[in-house]
């Protein structure tokens, strides 16, 4: 069972807290779609580091295409493997997301529920409707895209560097 994050507490209140960690509810799935993507980014420098030795053999070097084909096979190999990594990262991703977004509407129904029926009179039902369904479906782009993104942004330069 995964451990619940604290929702309500006075720091994410100011904006941050509970979102930036929600990554946690889904342990199995998120490190995961969070790490493809430089291991990526890893993959394509040495990707570029092939191509460009292909490209210095034939051009510079005169090289005959069949003595090139173990090095485009191996600039073909590592497409393929990253091209794997990228499909099981947005699975990973897709599947943890589910995850998450499946947890937030238990929590958010279960305070429904607390708060009984003399509470849910005061507000309209399709306020509440939007915030358990709309509300909840657009983190999806935050959970799937934006977080791994923002991961790769912030290490792939430093592994050029």
């Amino acid at each position: 069972m995964t451990k619940p994050l604290a929702v309500s507490s006075p720091r994410n209140k100011r904006g941050g807290g509970w979102l930036e960690q929600s990554w946690r509810l889904a342990p199995s799935r998120m490190p995961w779609a969070l790490c493809a993507p430089l291991l990526a980014g890893v993959l394509f420098l040495f990707q570029a580091w092939w191509l460009a030795d292909i490209l210095d053999r034939a051009v510079i070097g005169h090289a005959a295409l069949q003595q090139l084909w173990p090095a485009i096979s191996i600039v073909a190999g590592i497409l393929l493997v990253r091209a794997l990594l990228v499909w099981s990262g947005e699975r990973a991703a897709n599947s943890g997301t589910e995850h998450i977004k499946h947890w937030l509407r238990a929590t958010l129904m279960q305070r429904l529920l607390d708060k009984g029926p003399a509470w849910s009179r005061l507000h309209p039902s399709g306020e509440l409707t939007t915030a358990l369904i709309d509300h909840v479906e657009a983190l999806e782009g935050y959970l799937q895209r934006y977080m791994s993104a923002a991961v790769a942004a912030v290490f792939l330069p430093l592994l050029l560097a």
